[in-house]
């Protein structure tokens, strides 16, 4: 049987760089980092088929792995994400990049986040229940951070 290439979605380059951004190096980020730092770079929050499907092509095509407690970004996507200049690139420009990179589609009207669960392997990392106990667990620690400044 013949492995087909992993056809990436518009989001896998957002989830991509969050799972870069939600850690140190070589550390694992727990899922509520993971969507903080969706959060921070496109001002939205995963769905859970997006964070399902997307972290099963990243991991399929060894650009992530996946944890008991979290995930990490792997060498190999860890060079994709790392800009290759010197200069600092815009957070959006910089995901556009990776995208084109990953030979995603960009994002289009009509496009259902919802349905983009991985039909070629239907793992689940995350549950309803596991994002929004991550999502409220991200917002307490947000809350928490503004009201110190």
């Amino acid at each position: 049987m013949m492995k087909t290439p992993t056809k990436f979605l518009w989001s896998d380059a957002w989830l991509l760089m969050s799972v870069y951004f939600a850690g140190p190096r070589g550390s694992v980020a727990p899922l509520e980092h993971v969507i903080g730092a969706g959060d921070y770079i496109n001002h939205s929050i995963f769905t859970v088929s997006e964070l399902n499907g997307g972290f099963s092509r990243l991991q399929r095509a060894g650009l992530i792995a996946v944890h008991e407690h979290g995930f990490s970004i792997t060498p190999a996507g860890e060079e994709l994400v790392t800009p290759s200049s010197k200069k600092r690139l815009r957070v959006l420009k910089h995901m556009h990049d990776i995208r084109e990179q990953l030979g995603a589609e960009a994002w289009k009207p009509g496009l259902n986040p919802n349905e983009t669960d991985d039909p070629e392997r239907t793992t689940t990392y995350v549950t309803e229940v596991s994002v929004h106990e991550a999502f409220n667990a991200y917002l307490k620690n947000l809350k928490r951070k503004k009201k110190k400044k």
